[in-house]
């Protein structure tokens, strides 16, 4: 007769099961539920693309000092903007 041997499987790895977020057929990102809890608050994220992943950061600076910063930032001058508008103006046909 044979015996038969039984021997011990390793333990599965732990798998963190991390929330989805799906991009819908309108290219619109929608985020697992209980994710914005964490954020609560928030209704506006700034989208950034860092080492092939997207990470989105809370906005909440909607003062206008707050946007000159942003147009500082970007290096936007008053020239670009009155270039934009002229162009902008002549793209109107009245």
């Amino acid at each position: 007769m044979t015996t038969k041997r039984t021997r011990k499987l390793p333990e599965p790895p732990e798998i963190a099961l991390t929330p989805l977020a799906v991009v819908t057929d309108k290219n619109q990102l929608t985020l697992a539920e209980g994710i914005l809890t964490n954020f609560p608050g928030v209704d506006c994220f700034e989208v950034t693309v860092e080492d092939g992943r997207m990470v989105l950061t809370p906005f909440e600076d909607t003062t206008i000092e707050g946007v000159w910063a942003i147009i500082d930032a970007l290096g936007i001058t008053e020239e670009d903007v009155a270039d934009a508008v002229k162009w902008a103006r002549g793209r109107w046909m009245w």
